[in-house]
């Protein structure tokens, strides 16, 4: 067989991992460093599948990565792509790719090992939707109006999609005035029969106002798309909207069963079900962005802390740069039913029993 004969066979079945190392040990055979990596990964994959890359790992991928990834390398960040027995699985384009570059690396073979897609430009959306990437799952950074167009209609070509998450992003596509139709359309999002294998959405753009609120969601819990999500992250602007989206799940999302995130400036909030499956475990995310909030993401939580029933929460976990972690730990006080509390900024955190 040759290089490119193994290329096809391997495509032909991504998943199966005996292929990849017949292939490396055949790529050690020519004295090909390729073959190297493809062993030394296997062998962490199998024997410590959470440790992080070997060093030697990454100085044959620094070496010699942009050859091994053939015509998609002028497409993809090396840096930042994570390779998995030999071949790229997790991938970051590089900025300022044009069309005609997609469609000369569309026929490698390579794609079909790709799982996950982050960063994605409108120019991606071919690609995305080709059947050349048949085990992408998780695509980061989708543009909103092919979001919105997948929720509605499908693939263009009426075949079925393989993604499990999808992240929405480029808010400009949601202030344009001929997309104020999200809310009109919530209920049609339910069906979704061109992504059976949805279950983690979220929309994260920061200057999203025209998505629709939570009442337009009480049919779409119930539906087959709704029903299926163990994630949803909809987009919200401000502390109001954080406290309206938790009492809708609570109150109306019986049929919801999934986790609650909700995104702003500097600050994640990911509530998640307990064991009675309640949405009453809150883990707070801050990842500032600038040297100091406006208001403090710490001052705001603590106000959503306040708001919240005082039968809320059963836990509550910080991570991240808190500024001021005293007033999160003073307006947890009122939480009557808090078993769990995970604040290692608070340097002599006391225990929640106590």
């Amino acid at each position: 067989m040759t290089q490119d004969d193994y290329f096809q066979e391997i495509a032909r079945d991504p998943a199966n991992v005996d292929l990849r190392r017949i292939f490396g040990d055949w790529l050690l055979e020519q004295g090909d460093p390729w073959g190297e990596l493809v062993n030394l990964q296997d062998e962490r994959l199998v024997n410590a599948p959470d440790a992080p890359p070997d060093p030697r790992e990454r100085q044959l991928i620094r070496e010699h990565g942009a050859i091994w990834l053939g015509p998609m390398a002028p497409l993809l960040d090396l840096e930042k792509t994570i390779f998995e027995r030999g071949f790229p699985v997790i991938c970051h384009p590089r900025p300022n790719i044009n069309g005609l570059q997609i469609a000369d690396a569309l026929g490698d073979p390579r794609w079909a090992l790709v799982r996950e897609v982050h960063d994605i430009t409108r120019v991606w959306n071919r690609l995305i939707l080709s059947e050349a990437l048949s085990s992408l799952r998780v695509v980061i950074g989708l543009e909103a109006r092919l979001a919105l167009r997948l929720l509605l209609y499908g693939n263009p070509d009426d075949k079925p999609l393989p993604f499990e998450e999808i992240e929405v992003r480029h808010a400009k596509s949601y202030r344009d005035g001929k997309l104020n139709l999200w809310a009109a359309e919530v209920e049609s999002w339910g069906d979704c029969r061109r992504m059976p294998h949805l279950k983690r959405l979220r929309f994260v753009d920061r200057g999203i106002r025209s998505f629709p609120p939570p009442r337009h969601f009480r049919s779409f819990w119930s539906s087959p798309l709704g029903q299926r999500l163990e994630h949803f992250g909809p987009a919200v602007m401000s502390l109001g909207q954080v406290i309206q989206w938790w009492q809708e799940c609570r109150e109306h999302g019986d049929a919801f069963q999934g986790s609650l995130e909700l995104c702003m400036p500097d600050l994640s909030l990911t509530f998640s079900r307990d064991d009675e499956g309640q949405l009453s475990r809150l883990l707070m995310t801050v990842d500032r962005r600038s040297e100091r909030s406006d208001p403090p993401a710490d001052g705001l939580v603590a106000q959503a802390l306040r708001v919240l029933p005082e039968d809320a929460l059963t836990g509550f976990e910080a991570v991240g740069d808190l500024e001021e972690p005293g007033l999160i730990a003073g307006a947890l006080e009122r939480q009557q039913r808090l078993s769990t509390l995970g604040m290692p900024q608070l340097a002599d955190s006391p225990s929640v029993d106590d």
